[in-house]
Order: C-alpha cells, then structure tokens, then sequence
C-alpha cells in the first residue's frame, strides 16, 4: 500500500494527483468499508459498524467532489 500511495504522490502534474485519489484511491476505501460492512455481524461488532457507516457517508460526498473535479481537470485525451 505504500508503494501504492508514494505513486499517487510522486504525481507528475496536479491532474494526475487528482485522478489517483480520486479515481483509485477513495473507490478502493469505499469498497473496503463497504465489504466490511457487509461481512461483519453488526450484533458482534456494532462499533466498527458504525463507523464504516459514518465514514461511507463522508466518503460519498468526497467520490462526489471528486467525479467533479476529475471531470474538471481531465479531458479524454488525458
């Protein structure tokens, strides 16, 4: 995972910063905290339940932001 982000990181321009988090990194944790949500009893685990619930939320306006701000700095021949 490291690795992973000191690519995102070592972005050459702003667009291909925006477009790692953006487009890779959040669409990841989404579905990790989604997949978590899913296969995680919430009677025996409710507090880390919960928060993946509270966390998705924010996540979902951050992917919002972000389909918006790819769209802004990316034309197709980006």
């Amino acid at each position: 995972m490291a690795i992973f982000f000191d690519a995102i990181l070592a972005a050459a321009t702003t667009a291909e910063l925006i477009a790692g988090l953006y487009e890779k990194a959040l669409p990841a944790l989404t579905f990790a905290l989604s997949k978590h949500v899913a296969d995680t009893n919430p009677l025996f685990d409710a507090p880390s339940v919960r928060l993946c619930r509270i966390a998705l939320l924010e996540l979902d306006d951050l992917n919002a932001f972000g389909e918006q701000a790819v769209a802004a700095l990316l034309d197709d021949k980006a």
